[in-house]
């Protein structure tokens, strides 16, 4: 029996150990404990790329097929608010083709239809998306696998690769590190190069009443993305991309942010709301922006460069993984992710973090 080791707890390293088990490999996960707000994450079908698109759609089956937990998704209006020099029927078009039906209306229109007055500024398409209980699912996955909780190191040797964890070494025939933001990390002390930079992310809890806690909302105007969280609360980042160090966080979540949330939210919704708390993590980027899959080594393989929309196309790229790994065929082309892409290229160690794929531009 193929035994293998999965560096990583999350959405990557718990789908990849999900699917490699359904085929009999003999799977142990090793992760420190992984938390996800209870509130969600957004597992959106309006995204800028038909391939993206193509993962998003089977990530969506691949959650509707799971029996487990409360609840697995939650469907909201979803508003997207873009500029003028935008083409809008463009994405209209793309999302309505993938069966999440677009249409432009007015700022007056999505005021009426929401309840509440928004600002002028851009152009506006409703839809609808949703929020996926990613925190059920995890644990989900991690109660049906073998895992060992702590954090683990690569270790090369002549031997190949092993996996280096609260003072134990472990063996498998394959490794797959998919461990987010530190993935660069692991493999670099192993002197494997994979062309990965970590960033910040970060949101704010907003108490915002009884009718924006119950929307989903894209303002590529004034920059900033909001989804549902408990009720009369919702959550509120921003587009920026902080390098940081994964293991060693500053504080993302400063006064200058909460100001610039709260001026965002006004500049939209007319008011300023009340901030309640601060939440800030890492993710992890590639020189193009999109995720990586592949071999990275003999027997060594890696998920990563997930860029803040993993709970969109991270189950999908997690199937397709396995089956390279497996020695298959994806089931759809994954070719514009492939590591292998980076084969040769030399890239200087500033280059910078671009636009996330899925933000619309």
């Amino acid at each position: 029996m193929l035994r293998a080791i999965v560096i990583g707890g999350g959405i990557a390293g718990s789908f990849i150990s999900h699917f490699l088990q359904e085929t009999g490999v003999d799977v142990l996960m090793i992760s420190e404990k992984t938390t996800y707000p209870p509130i969600g994450l957004i597992h959106s079908m309006l995204l800028r790329f038909d391939t993206d698109m193509e993962l998003a759609k089977r990530t969506l089956e691949i959650y509707r097929s799971l029996d487990c937990c409360s609840w697995v998704l939650k469907e909201y209006p979803a508003y997207t608010f873009i500029g003028e020099e935008v083409d809008i029927n463009k994405y209209i078009r793309l999302w309505s083709s993938y069966g999440s039906d677009s249409r432009e209306i007015t700022i007056e229109e999505a005021s009426k239809l929401m309840g509440i007055k928004l600002m002028p500024g851009g152009r506006a398409i409703i839809s609808k998306d949703r929020l996926v209980n990613i925190a059920g699912i995890v644990n989900h996955i991690r109660s049906r696998v073998k895992v060992i909780n702590g954090f683990a190191r690569l270790k090369r040797n002549a031997a190949g690769f092993s996996a280096l964890v609260n003072g134990t070494e472990y063996r498998g025939d394959i490794i797959i590190v998919a461990a987010g933001a530190i993935n660069g990390k692991l493999l670099g002390d192993a002197g494997v190069s994979v062309p990965l930079k970590s960033y910040g992310c970060r949101a704010l809890l907003l108490l915002v009443g009884p009718k924006l806690d119950k929307a989903i909302i894209y303002d590529y105007v004034n920059h900033f993305y909001m989804r549902p969280a408990t009720p009369l609360t919702a959550s509120i980042g921003d587009e920026e991309s902080p390098l940081v160090d994964p293991l060693n966080m500053p504080n993302l979540v400063t006064p200058d942010f909460i100001t610039s949330m709260k001026n965002s939210f006004k500049s939209r919704f007319g008011k300023t709301p009340i901030s309640l708390l601060g939440r800030q993590g890492a993710c992890e980027s590639s020189p193009d922006m999109f995720p990586i899959i592949g071999e990275a080594a003999t027997d060594l393989y890696i998920m990563g460069a997930l860029n803040g929309y993993g709970a969109e196309i991270g189950p999908a790229l997690a199937e397709a993984l396995v089956s390279i790994v497996l020695g298959g065929k994806p089931r759809l082309d994954v070719s514009r992710y492939l590591l292998s892409r980076y084969a040769g290229a030399v890239f200087p160690s500033d280059w910078e973090i671009g636009h996330e794929p899925h933000e619309v531009l």
